[in-house]
């Protein structure tokens, strides 16, 4: 029978900061996914959270199409566990729970006139179900961690698998001022000169910045016995006079050049990395757990996830590519099929599929071509096939070019995307080069998706400048010659490195400003426009753009 996952919990209507955000839905079958979208693909809204007022819409339009007979799991939050449309054809409800439910738990579901099987997934439980879609399930003697900025009932918690069953160990909302300094506090917003109410970009800006400064005790100290800056009204005039009183620094204004700002975002990434592997080794030392499973927004930190994978206090550590709320749909549905069934079908990160069409790549250009376009400095938009699950591009919806200057890295990131000047962009390469360039990466399970850092080699510094960060390491993606997914990136790699000697290309995010990665051949027309990127390869087709 197929299987719905939805998590689409409306936002408070008090709350004008997306504190719900990123909704999405999957169809599965048997183990293996259908159809799955995250709904700020189809609706261009960045962090989408009203998926609950399409669904009605995308049914009776027909791109949503359902059987006769399913049934549905959804994911509860924070803010709920109720989900209604607008003209109440879809009604899912689950009782607020006083404590987190530790297993799937029974609910009310209505679609048009009929009563269909529901379950409601913590918000929690989902996150550890993200990973298997992407692993097939867990491996004996697992630890299973998520940390985000809120679930349901905790901002972390964690389980353990042994003996073929998910046991619940704990949650709370111990490690919440810590992944909160890096979506929800206004000092942070503060200091990189953003909006308070655009807090879900800080994360990803703030660890990039963080790399500019130095931690130091001192300093972490001071921020910490002052509450890190906390502010309602986001004036910081506290912050400004604490400063001048006790550093002698007597701006009175933020500024990311000042190299006191930079030192204080190194303060806050360090206190988030040893939070976080203080907490999940305290786990391990109790359980003796072998392998570590790790999801939740917090994943996202690749500074984090490194220093958990090179501890070696584990024998692996995995990350699915959507850790973050965009695979709470897929968790939960995968979850159900696993505790049914004992398995669930490995897949690829491009699942994002729909509205779109079928892709067998037979391209109508040549791979030397576009290999000498790359080469010669022109920048390039990828949009093939389904689009990638999660926030990272990996060469399905990608903005690529040439690695050899920082010139190009600058027109890429700041010129066409207006990226911050602080910001890194990743390398993509092939398994076979990886560890000549980037320590590490080629054996790491977390380069697959773009989830780990690595030291780059000081020898092949020169000739790839333009993706190395601040503090000498890379983000680096590596991509296996047998990857019939990226099998266009594979020929292009090899084409470089063969006929140019260019080892890596850089890789980044194939999307605007202010806007979700493009979904559809026409998003990526009108934003390769917009960017002035050279050319675009969509499927099949080479087409430079006007």
């Amino acid at each position: 029978m197929l299987t719905i996952g939805i998590y689409a919990i409306p936002n408070p209507p008090e709350n004008l900061s997306s504190e719900v955000h990123d909704h999405n839905l999957v169809l599965m079958s048997e183990g293996r996914i259908v159809e799955m979208f995250e709904s700020e693909r189809l609706t261009r809204k960045k962090h989408d959270n009203e998926l609950h007022l399409l669904l009605e819409g995308l049914i009776r339009e027909g791109l949503l199409c359902l059987p006769d007979k399913f049934r549905v799991v959804f994911v509860d939050s924070f803010a709920g566990s109720k989900i209604h449309t607008p003209n109440r054809l879809i009604t899912l409800e689950a009782d607020d729970a006083k404590e987190m439910p530790v297993a799937l738990q029974p609910a009310f579901g209505r679609f048009a006139e009929a009563e269909v099987q529901t379950w409601v997934c913590s918000h929690e439980l989902a996150h550890i179900g993200t990973h298997l879609a992407f692993t097939g399930g867990f491996q004996e003697n697992s630890l299973l961690v998520h940390i985000d900025g809120g679930a349901s009932k905790s901002n972390c918690s964690v389980w353990l698998y042994r003996g073929g069953k998910i046991q619940h160990l704990y949650h709370s909302w111990e490690l919440h001022p810590q992944a909160m300094n890096f979506s929800g506090n206004p000092f942070s917003s503060a200091i990189l000169g953003m909006a308070e109410n655009d807090n879900l970009s800080v994360a990803g800006k703030l660890m990039g910045y963080a790399s500019y400064g130095t931690p130091n005790p001192e300093l972490k100290r001071w921020l910490t016995d002052n509450n890190w800056f906390w502010s309602s009204d986001n004036s910081q005039t506290r912050f400004f006079e604490a400063a001048a009183k006790d550093f002698h620094c007597h701006s009175d204004r933020f500024d990311t050049n000042d190299p006191f700002m930079k030192d204080i975002a190194a303060c806050i990434q360090e206190d988030i990395e040893e939070k976080v592997e203080d907490f999940i080794f305290s786990f391990k030392r109790k359980t003796g757990a072998t392998h570590l499973y790790y999801s939740g927004g917090v994943a996202l930190n690749i500074k984090i996830n490194s220093r958990l994978e090179n501890s070696g206090c584990f024998q692996s550590v995995h990350i699915p590519p959507c850790c973050n709320d965009t695979g709470l749909a897929i968790g939960a549905a995968a979850l159900l099929e696993f505790l049914e069934c004992g398995k669930v079908e490995k897949h690829g990160p491009f699942l994002n599929s729909l509205g779109l069409g079928a892709y067998n790549y037979d391209p109508q250009f040549g791979i030397s071509d576009l290999a000498a376009r790359i080469a010669r400095g022109d920048i390039i938009g990828i949009c093939i096939g389904n689009a990638e699950v999660g926030p990272r591009a990996l060469g399905h919806r990608s903005i690529i070019s040439s690695p050899r200057s920082i010139e190009l890295r600058d027109r890429v990131s700041i010129t066409m995307k207006q990226r911050e000047w602080y910001r890194p962009v990743a390398p993509m390469v092939l398994r076979s080069e990886a560890d000549r360039l980037f320590e590490n990466a080629s054996s790491s399970g977390l380069s697959r998706y773009m989830l780990g850092d690595y030291k780059v080699r000081s020898e092949v510094r020169d000739l790839i400048p333009g993706v190395v960060h601040v503090d000498g390491m890379a983000r680096a993606q590596v991509v296996d010659e047998d990857d019939q997914d990226l099998k266009v990136i594979v020929d292009l790699l090899k084409e470089l490195r063969k006929a140019h000697g260019i080892p890596c290309v850089i890789n980044t995010s194939f999307n605007r400003k202010g806007e979700p990665i493009v979904h559809t051949r026409n998003d990526a027309i009108t934003s390769a426009r917009a960017m002035k990127l050279d050319a675009l390869v969509i499927d099949n087709e080479l087409m430079l753009v006007d």
